[in-house]
């Protein structure tokens, strides 16, 4: 057995935010499917049905590789008030203007493909329901049909097989994907008010047979900016070294304010490099116990020696501390 959920665009258009904010998604995340299944989700059953789902693993998208770009540009109210605000139209609101790109394939469906998974007759019907129930994927101006069926789907001649890849595999690009207690997570996140991609796990993917290009043969890094801790100080352990990069990630995108460049988040820069943020621990030396001696903002060439508020020259002056 296996389970394919098949999507045909409507309006041959799919409305979704890409990672980098002068392209639209394409090919479609697959946690993005998932996610559209659990806005339909409402009973218990539903949710048994989509945490089975979420480890099954992460499966195969089948879509067209080629596609065409459309950009639209409009003015949205803000739904926050404000006193000093200039609509003529809803006084107190400003208008910002919006951006939306969307992806047009060649050709008008796509399919997620779990190849090895044996869904129960009960889940498979469970997931056809939610299926049925989604209206679009996502933004609400690309309607959509979803199937579900429990075997491989016949693969049509204009699709690309877009493959997870296993560790020390070249990979071309990632993709978001539902994972072991997505659903919690995505439950939380809602109740909390906050966005679903704060709950994001992305896995490298690439298509079967085709060679990715090759890597540049030398560093993207030009500069280095190293940080230590106070000596005499009790360091953090080697085990703390998602939660400093973290803290050190959150203190230079605070340093800068609003407006953070993809390059300095991550955000939206998944084809270009951004910058590094390192924990640098106590190693290779006889007395090393792997304690973290410092931090380090790893600066790449590409990224544009912009003065910005609250820092002398370049923002990565070596006169600036975090």
């Amino acid at each position: 057995m296996a389970l394919s959920i098949v999507v045909r665009l409507r309006d041959g258009r799919y409305d979704a935010a890409g990672r980098r904010a002068d392209r639209a998604e394409w090919p479609p995340h697959p946690a993005r499917v998932f996610c559209a299944l659990v806005a339909s989700a409402t009973v218990q059953e539903h949710w048994d049905a989509l945490r089975w789902l979420e480890e099954a693993g992460a499966p195969e998208v089948w879509a067209c590789e080629e596609f065409t770009q459309a950009r639209r540009e409009g003015y949205v109210v803000a739904n926050a008030t404000d006193k000093k605000a200039s609509s003529q139209h809803r006084l107190g609101r400003s208008g910002r203007k919006k951006t939306r790109l969307s992806a047009e394939p060649v050709y008008p469906e796509f399919a997620v493909v779990w190849p090895h998974a044996s869904p129960a007759p009960d889940t498979l019907k469970v997931l056809a329901r939610l299926a049925r129930g989604v209206p679009y994927l996502g933004r609400s101006t690309s309607p959509v049909t979803l199937s579900v069926v429990d075997e491989v789907v016949d693969e049509r001649a204009e699709w690309t097989r877009f493959a997870p890849v296993r560790l020390g595999e070249p990979a071309e690009f990632g993709l978001r994907v539902p994972y072991g207690g997505y659903c919690d997570q995505l439950r939380k996140l809602y109740a909390q008010g906050e966005r679903s991609w704060n709950a994001d796990q992305e896995v490298p993917y690439a298509r079967p047979g085709v060679a990715p290009p090759e890597p540049p043969a030398r560093s993207v890094f030009t500069e280095l900016l190293v940080f230590r801790f106070a000596s005499g100080t009790v360091k953090p352990p080697g085990d703390a070294v998602v939660a400093v990069t973290s803290v050190l990630r959150a203190a230079v995108m605070d340093r800068i304010g609003t407006d953070i460049p993809a390059e300095i988040s991550g955000h939206g820069a998944d084809e270009s490099a951004h910058v590094g943020y390192l924990a640098l621990p106590n190693v290779d030396n006889r007395h090393a116990d792997g304690r973290l001696l410092g931090v380090g903002v790893a600066i790449p060439e590409s990224l544009p020696a912009t003065p910005m508020p609250g820092c002398g020259g370049r923002w990565w002056s070596d006169r600036w501390s975090i």
